[in-house]
C-alpha cells in the first residue's frame, strides 16, 4: 500500500485519520497475465488502483477486440457508465501484464465519501483525473495517421510501450500490427 498511501499523500489534503480509513477499506487483488477484473455483462462495482502492472479497458466486435484505453501503475480504473448507471458493462478490464493493487467497493467509498468532506474533494479530483485520461484519449483517436499516433502514445504513456504487446498498442490506436510495424521500422 505504499505507492498508493504516497498517491493520497501527494494528492489530497486528507488527514491521517482519513487516509487511513480510506486504506482499511481497500482490498488485494493480484492477476496474472490475461486475468479479467471485469468482463462483459458484470455491473462495475469496484474501483481498482492499479499498485503494479498494466490493464486495459477492451470492447469485443465478434471475433475482434477493440482496446479503448491502457493504464499503468499510479490510475484508478473502472467502467465508468456502468459504476454509475448500475447497468452491466459492455467492455472487459484484463491484465496485460501481471498486475497487483487494490479495490475498493462503491458501496464504501460512498460510505466514506458521507462521513468526510475531505474525501468528498478527493473523489471529485479522482473523477477529474479519470474525465482527463478520457479527452486524452479521444484526443489520440482524432489524430489522422498511424505514426501522429504512435507519437502522441509514446508522449503520453512512454513507460508502457515496450511493456506490452504490439497488437494491444495496435489496438489501441486504432491501426493493424502491420502499420505500427511500419511505423516503427521507418523511425530507425
Amino acid at each position: 500500500m505504499i505507492l498508493l498511501k504516497q498517491y493520497l499523500d501527494t494528492q489530497f489534503d486528507l488527514s491521517e485519520d482519513e487516509t487511513d480509513k480510506f486504506l482499511s477499506i481497500g482490498h488485494k487483488f493480484e492477476a496474472e497475465q490475461g486475468h479479467y477484473l471485469l468482463k462483459s455483462e458484470q455491473v462495475s462495482n469496484r474501483v481498482f488502483f492499479v499498485q503494479e502492472g498494466i490493464i486495459r479497458e477492451f470492447e469485443k466486435e465478434g471475433y475482434k477486440e477493440k482496446t479503448i484505453w491502457i493504464l499503468n501503475e499510479g490510475n484508478f480504473l473502472y467502467n465508468m457508465p456502468s459504476y454509475y448507471t448500475t447497468n452491466p458493462a459492455n467492455c472487459y478490464l484484463q491484465a496485460l501484464t501481471n498486475a497487483s493493487g487494490y479495490y475498493f467497493l462503491q458501496s464504501d467509498l460512498e460510505s466514506i465519501v458521507k462521513e468526510s468532506h475531505n474525501w468528498a474533494i478527493a473523489q471529485t479530483d479522482i473523477y477529474r483525473k479519470y474525465l482527463l485520461q478520457m479527452i486524452y484519449r479521444n484526443e489520440l483517436h482524432r489524430l489522422k495517421g498511424a505514426a501522429n499516433r504512435l507519437d502522441f502514445f509514446e508522449k503520453h504513456q512512454p513507460n508502457i510501450q515496450n511493456r506490452i504487446k504490439l497488437k494491444d498498442i495496435a489496438s489501441f490506436l486504432n491501426i493493424t500490427q502491420v502499420q505500427l510495424s511500419r511505423v516503427r521500422n521507418e523511425r530507425k
